[in-house]
């Protein structure tokens, strides 16, 4: 594809695979950064526990009640 690029647009196929391949280095980077969670465990003294777990489900933590 990047030599057909080449020919048809007269860039150097070596410039279309250096930005492909930054493309797929900046991607992967995106995917790690998104599948990254930091977890930090915290134990919360609470006396309504149904609304620790009402509060946890709606930001999404995960709890161990």
């Amino acid at each position: 594809m990047a030599i057909a690029l080449e020919s048809a647009l007269g860039i150097p196929a070596d410039m279309w695979m250096n930005l492909q391949t930054q493309y797929d280095l900046d991607s992967a980077n995106i995917e790690k950064r998104n599948n990254q969670r930091e977890t930090i465990p915290v134990t919360i003294p609470v006396r309504d526990r149904a609304l620790l777990k009402e509060i946890a489900r709606k930001f999404g933590w995960a709890c161990m009640l």
